[in-house]
C-alpha cells in the first residue's frame, strides 16, 4: 500500500479542462438542472411509478420541452461527445421496431402503451444530452440523488410512522407485510433503495466537505432498511452488487470499502432491532416506529461520524500498488472458487431445485424467511417467454402482450402480465431485433458513462459519475429478473443518471444555434412523440372516472365517461369494456354485448374480456351463448376448468348476478 499524493496534472480531454474564455454555467441554468431531475422522479414515483398515466405526463412534458427548447434556440446547449448518438439511434430504432409491431400484435392498446414508455425512455436520454453539459452535470445528478433520497425517506417512513400520511395511503403501506409504497410494488421499492445505496456510498468517499460526506453516507442505513423491509431478493442482490460496483467504480476504494462495511455493519445493527418489533417487520402498524427511528438515527450518525474520520484520516490518499491490487484478485477468485467447490454439490443443487419448483416462499411466519430460499415461478414465466419468442423469433409476438400468451401457454392459474426480465421479454414480444436494439441502447449508455468516470479528476465529478455509474449496474441487473422497465419511475432514474454522466463529456454551445431545417424536424418530431401519450392519458382516466362513477350509481355520466375513453383511443379495448359493463349495469343486454364483442376483437386473446361477455349473455337470458363464452375464456385462461358441468353453474352464478 503507498500513500498517493493529491494534484496530479490532468489531461486534456479530461471532465473539468476548460477552454480559454469558456464562462462558467449561469446560477439559473443549474437551478433548472437540479430542479427538474429532482422534482420529475420523484412526482413519477410519488404516482406509483408503474401508473401509466403518471408516466405519460411525464413523457409528454418531457417531449414537449425538448420541441420547445429547440423552436426558441434554447436547445441543444452542449456539443455531444462523439459516440453519445449511438445509444440514440439504438433507442430511435427501438421506437420504430415497437412501432412496427402495431401490425401484427395483439392488443394495439397494450404495444402503444409500450411504445410511449420507450418514447419516454428516449426523451430522457434525448433530454439530457441537449440540455446539459460538463458546466451543468452535476447540479442534474444532484437532483437525481435528492430524488432518490427523498422517496427512499418516504418509503421508511411510511412503514415506521404510518399515522403521518393519508389514510389510503396508511392502507396501501400496511396492505403487505412487504414495503411497497410509493411505487406500489415491494421489488421496485427495493430497486430504488438499492440504487440510493449506490449513490449514498459512492459521494461520501469522493465528496469535497466533511458535511457532505457524512450527510451522504448517513442516509446508506436508511435505504438498506427500505431493502430489507421490501423482504426482496432481487433488491438484495442488487444492493450487494451496488456496493461492489461503487468500490470498483471509485478513484478512493480504500474509503469506500471502509464506507460500505460500516453502512452495511450498521444496517445490520438496525435490522437486528426492526426484528424485535413485529409491528414494523410484519408491517400491520406503527407501534415500536420510535424505537427504529431512534435506531436509524444513531446508525445515521454512526455512518457520518465514519466518513468524517476517513476523511480526517487522509484514507483517501492511500492506494494499492498494482502487486498487491493482483494479489487480493488472485485470492479473491481462489476463495470464491474454493466455496463454490465446496458447496457447489449441497447448496447449489438444492437452490437449482427450488428455482425450478415454480412456487413461492412459505409467507407464514417471519417475512424475511423468503430471503433464505430461491424458490420462485421466474423458470416457469421465463420458459414460457421463450416459447413466445420460437413462435416467431424475428417478430415476436408484439410488445406488450407476454400476459395473453402466458394465458394461453402456461398450466399455472397464476396472473402474470410481464415476463419479469427486460431481455427475455425483449425476445419474446419483439424478437432477435428488439432484444438487440435494447441492448446496444442501455449499453452504449454504459459503455459512455464509464468513459465519464474514466475521465473524471476532481471529487465532485468522481463521486457522481461513481455513484451513478454503480446505480445503472445495479439496474441493469435487477432488470434481469423483474420488470423494472416497466415500472417507469425506476427506468427514469437509472437512464436518466447514465444520460447524465453520457452529458457530462460535452462542450458547452457558444452560440446560439440557427434555425435549419433538422432542428424544425426535431420540434416536428417532439411534437409527435409528446402526441402520442396523449390518447392513453385520456382514454386511461376517462375509464377509472366512469368506474367511480358506477361505483356510486352514476350510470348516466359512467356512459359519458366510457363514450370520452372510446373516442379517446377508437383502436383500444379497455374503454368498449367500460363501456359495456356500464350497459349491463342499466340493463341494456345488447348495447352491453356489442361493446364487449368490440373488446373481443381489439384483444382477441384476452380472456377478461371472454368472461364479461359470459356474464352478459347469463344475465340476459343465453344461456348457450353464454356457455360458448366461457369455453373460449377458459381455452385462453390457464388452470381453467373447462368441464360442463362446472361451467353450466358457472353461468347459473352469473345469471343470478353473484
Amino acid at each position: 500500500m503507498r500513500r498517493h499524493r493529491r494534484g496530479g496534472r490532468r489531461s486534456a480531454g479530461s471532465l473539468e479542462s476548460r477552454s480559454r474564455g469558456e464562462r462558467p454555467a449561469a446560477p439559473l441554468e443549474r437551478a433548472v438542472a437540479f430542479l427538474v431531475s429532482a422534482g420529475l422522479p420523484t412526482y413519477v414515483a410519488i404516482g406509483g411509478g408503474y401508473d401509466v398515466v403518471v408516466s405519460q405526463q411525464a413523457a409528454l412534458a418531457i417531449w414537449w420541452a425538448i420541441g420547445l427548447g429547440f423552436a426558441l434556440g434554447v436547445l441543444p446547449r452542449g456539443r455531444p461527445v462523439r459516440g453519445a448518438f449511438l445509444p440514440l439511434v439504438a433507442v430511435a430504432g427501438l421506437v420504430v421496431w415497437t412501432g412496427l409491431s402495431l401490425s401484427w400484435t395483439d392488443s394495439q392498446e397494450r404495444t402503444l402503451a409500450e411504445l410511449a414508455r420507450v418514447l419516454g425512455y428516449a426523451g430522457v436520454a434525448v433530454l439530457a444530452l441537449t440540455a446539459l453539459d460538463r458546466r451543468t452535470w452535476r447540479a442534474a445528478a444532484a437532483g437525481l440523488a435528492v430524488a432518490l433520497v427523498a422517496v427512499t425517506v418516504l418509503a421508511v417512513g411510511s412503514r415506521v410512522a404510518p399515522g403521518i400520511f393519508p389514510d389510503d395511503e396508511i392502507a396501501r403501506a400496511l396492505a403487505s407485510d412487504r414495503l411497497s409504497y410509493p411505487l406500489g410494488y415491494w421489488n421496485g421499492v427495493g430497486a430504488w433503495a438499492a440504487m440510493t445505496i449506490a449513490v449514498a456510498v459512492g459521494w461520501s468517499c469522493h465528496g469535497k466537505s466533511a458535511a457532505a460526506r457524512a450527510s451522504s453516507l448517513a442516509v446508506a442505513p436508511v435505504a438498506g432498511l427500505v431493502v430489507y423491509l421490501t423482504y426482496s431478493r432481487g433488491a438484495t442482490a442488487s444492493a450487494v452488487i451496488a456496493m461492489i460496483a461503487v468500490v470498483v467504480l471509485s478513484r478512493n476504494r480504500w474509503t469506500a470499502a471502509v464506507h460500505a462495511a460500516v453502512s452495511v455493519a450498521l444496517t445490520g445493527a438496525v435490522i437486528a432491532i426492526v426484528r424485535g418489533q413485529p409491528a414494523i417487520a410484519e408491517g400491520t402498524g406503527g407501534e415500536g416506529g420510535a424505537v427504529v427511528a431512534l435506531a436509524l438515527v444513531l446508525a445515521a450518525a454512526g455512518c457520518g461520524g465514519t466518513a468524517v474520520t476517513t476523511r480526517n484520516a487522509g484514507l483517501d490518499g492511500f492506494r494499492a500498488s498494482s502487486r498487491s491490487s493482483r494479489f487480493a484478485l488472485a485470492a479473491a477468485l481462489a476463495a470464491v472458487v474454493a466455496f463454490a467447490f465446496v458447496l457447489g454439490s449441497g447448496a447449489v443443487s438444492s437452490a437449482r431445485e427450488q428455482f425450478s419448483e415454480d412456487g413461492y416462499p412459505a409467507a407464514d411466519g417471519d417475512p424475511a424467511a423468503r430471503l433464505a430460499s430461491l424458490e420462485s415461478s421466474r423458470g416457469a414465466v421465463w420458459s414460457s417467454a421463450i416459447a413466445a419468442f420460437g413462435s416467431d423469433p424475428l417478430r415476436g409476438i408484439g410488445a406488450g402482450t407476454f400476459e395473453f400468451w402466458w394465458g394461453r401457454d402456461a398450466e399455472r392459474s397464476e396472473d402474470v402480465r410481464d415476463a419479469h426480465s427486460l431481455y427475455v421479454e425483449s425476445l419474446a414480444e419483439l424478437g432477435v431485433p428488439g432484444l438487440l436494439l435494447t441492448l446496444a441502447f442501455l449499453g452504449g449508455l454504459l459503455r459512455l458513462a464509464l468513459l465519464t468516470r474514466i475521465e473524471a479528476r476532481r471529487s465532485g465529478a468522481a463521486a457522481a459519475s461513481a455513484a451513478f455509474l454503480a446505480a445503472f449496474v445495479a439496474f441493469l441487473v435487477q432488470a434481469g429478473v423483474d420488470w423494472m422497465w416497466e415500472l417507469t419511475a425506476i427506468g427514469l432514474v437509472a437512464i436518466g443518471g447514465a444520460s447524465v454522466l453520457v452529458a457530462a463529456q460535452s462542450r458547452p454551445r457558444t452560440r446560439r444555434p440557427r434555425l435549419t431545417k433538422g432542428r424544425v424536424a426535431i420540434v416536428a418530431l417532439a411534437a409527435l412523440a409528446g402526441v402520442v401519450q396523449i390518447p392513453g392519458i385520456v382514454s386511461t382516466q376517462r375509464v377509472r372516472a366512469s368506474d367511480r362513477s358506477l361505483a356510486i350509481g352514476l350510470e348516466s355520466r359512467a356512459r359519458e365517461l366510457a363514450d370520452d375513453a372510446v373516442s379517446a383511443q377508437p383502436w383500444a379495448a379497455s374503454p368498449y369494456a367500460q363501456r359495456a359493463l356500464v350497459s349491463e349495469s342499466e340493463g341494456l343486454w345488447e348495447a352491453a354485448r356489442a361493446d364487449a364483442l368490440e373488446a373481443i376483437a381489439r384483444e382477441p386473446t384476452n380472456w377478461r374480456h371472454r368472461v364479461l361477455l359470459a356474464r352478459i349473455e347469463a344475465r340476459s337470458g343465453d344461456k348457450a351463448a353464454a356457455l360458448a363464452a366461457l369455453e373460449a375464456a377458459a381455452r385462453l385462461r390457464a388452470g381453467a376448468s373447462v368441464d360442463r358441468a362446472f361451467l353450466e353453474a358457472e353461468v347459473d352464478r352469473l345469471a343470478g348476478g353473484e
